[in-house]
């Protein structure tokens, strides 16, 4: 199964954690724990043992949690650095490389697995700084996560996939769509994909500040301009039926409709329409 690897950007979800909280109660684990504890609502605990982390290697372990879904990921990585040439007299003193491969487990809360892929092998640029992945899960289980993708000459690039609840990869986009991402939004039945970031927008064949919408079942999909997009709250979010909100622009926000049309709207109207950014 074809896929990625690797060290992690932006933050909307916490990646590892002591507790994890949802509408039936909370998750709490422990770093390096072959095991998790389920706490319901009424209180009542319960003890889950993990999938058994592969033997070769030195292998690390996060759980990874959308908000309030019963299903969770657990990501298995393993990073070993080798050095270039620093036994030679005008060799780099300090240039390494990793080599690293990673594995990806979606979980039911209740212990199952549903389905397991390895990821693909990288060579990337240094070990580079861990940081939490953002991760959606759909009610149906699919799920949208943010992993960076490198070579060993260049800095990490995002990569971002989706999954169907059968394991299969609808969605595998690299660096030559986007090249950061700021956002993305898995709509709640889990058929369709938000970006808001840095992509290549391809009515202009060039590159700038986009939102983008994909179609898990393959058919259309848009990519639009925000050359005039500001730093906000986290507002990006795509509904059923196609409608994405929301961008903000000055004092304005621009939703799109299902084509990709703009349509600005004073803040009152995005929260009547929209609800609360999230």
């Amino acid at each position: 199964m074809r896929s990625l690897l690797l060290l992690l950007v932006l933050v909307p979800c916490r990646a590892t954690a002591d507790e994890i909280r949802s509408p039936d109660g909370a998750i709490r684990w422990n770093s390096g724990d072959s095991s998790y504890t389920f706490l319901n609502k009424r209180g009542k605990k319960r003890s889950r043992v993990l999938p058994a982390l592969p033997k070769n290697g030195a292998w690390g372990r996060r759980l990874l949690f959308g908000k309030n879904s019963d299903y969770y990921c657990v990501l298995d990585e393993k990073s070993e650095e080798l050095g270039l040439h620093l036994g030679d007299r005008r060799g780099a003193e300090t240039a390494k490389m990793a080599v690293s491969a990673s594995i990806l487990r979606l979980m039911k809360k209740g212990g199952r697995t549903v389905w397991k892929q390895r990821l693909r092998d990288r060579h990337f640029g240094g070990a580079g700084t861990k940081k939490e992945i953002p991760l959606q899960i759909a009610e149906n289980g699919t799920l949208a996560v943010l992993l960076q993708d490198g070579g060993p000459f260049s800095e990490s690039r995002p990569v971002i996939l989706v999954v169907d609840p059968r394991g299969r990869v609808r969605i595998d986009l690299n660096y030559t769509a986007w090249s950061r991402v700021d956002e993305l939004s898995l709509s709640k039945d889990g058929k369709r994909l938000a970006v808001h970031g840095l992509g290549r927008i391809p009515e202009k064949d060039d590159w700038g500040k986009a939102v983008g919408v994909y179609n898990l079942d393959g058919e259309g999909g848009w990519v639009r301009a925000v050359s005039q997009a500001q730093a906000s709250t986290s507002t990006l979010q795509v509904n059923p039926d196609g409608w994405v909100c929301c961008v903000r622009e000055g004092p304005v926000y621009v939703a799109f409709d299902p084509v990709g049309r703009r349509e600005r709207m004073e803040a009152p109207e995005m929260r009547r329409r929209f609800g609360e950014p999230k």
